[in-house]
């Protein structure tokens, strides 16, 4: 549909509510929208980053986000990032049986040679808790891949 808008604000939401009560900053990314897509202001941000792609090689996988200049993570160790096995056991992201790095618009992710995950997911919790976000202060889109469904290298 033309000039229809929309925006991930999942770091405004509340546990127990569905309508987020701080809806300035919706609106605000609502505007920055339409000015970077319909104004052509390609320097406006109005989303955190999102997952577009994945690559896998051996015992790691690299995940391509859009909207993710100056992706950073706002803290010492990554919340809320996990691989899975094929009986959906987790495995967190925290450094023990796997390891994360940011380059560029990318998260790589490596893990322990003994677990053998068949996805990565990120913000699967009804408030993520991760803090990954772009240089224009946007939280990260929660997101699930497959690594079937990921390039090969």
């Amino acid at each position: 549909i033309p000039n229809v808008y929309t925006v991930t604000m999942v770091e405004v939401s509340d546990l127990l509510e569905i309508h987020p009560k701080n809806k300035k900053c919706i609106g605000e990314a609502l505007a920055n929208a339409v000015m970077n897509t319909l104004f052509d202001l390609k320097d406006i941000e109005y989303s955190g980053p999102v997952a577009e792609k994945c690559v896998t090689t051996g015992n790691s996988v690299e995940v391509t986000f859009s909207h993710a200049d100056g992706m950073w993570l706002d803290h010492t160790w990554f919340e809320d990032l996990y691989v899975f096995d094929e009986n959906d056991k987790s495995y967190e992201v925290n450094g023990r049986t796997a390891d994360w790095e940011i380059k560029d618009n990318k998260l790589i992710v490596t893990w322990d040679k003994d677990i053998h995950p068949i996805g990565i997911k990120m913000g699967y919790w009804n408030t993520p808790k991760h803090k990954l976000k772009n240089s224009s202060g946007y939280l990260a889109s929660p997101f699930k891949m497959l690594f079937s469904d990921c390039e090969k290298k």
